[in-house]
């Protein structure tokens, strides 16, 4: 099975088979646009910084930031598509 897409909550990290994943914050700037702060640990850690669209590599496959729900509350939820 091909995983095509992770949601990320607050606190809480997403072991899966290409890596973990959490999100360190996802804030509103003053602008109204997003950013999350995504922290990656693959074979190596990163932490990248993203805005709706953005797209990263995790090993072969590309991911992008799909959306963003709640952002700047507590209880916001990243979800994060897997393009290809």
């Amino acid at each position: 099975m091909t995983l095509d897409e992770i949601v990320l909550w607050p606190r809480i990290q997403r072991n899966t088979s290409i890596g973990s994943f959490g999100v360190v914050n996802a804030a509103v700037l003053p602008d109204g646009t997003t950013e999350v702060y995504l922290a990656l640990k693959t074979d190596d850690e990163r932490r990248i910084t993203l805005r709706l669209g953005d797209t990263f590599r995790v090993r072969d496959q590309v991911w992008k930031l799909d959306r963003v729900d709640d952002p700047g509350t507590r209880d916001w939820t990243v979800v994060l598509t897997r393009v290809e």
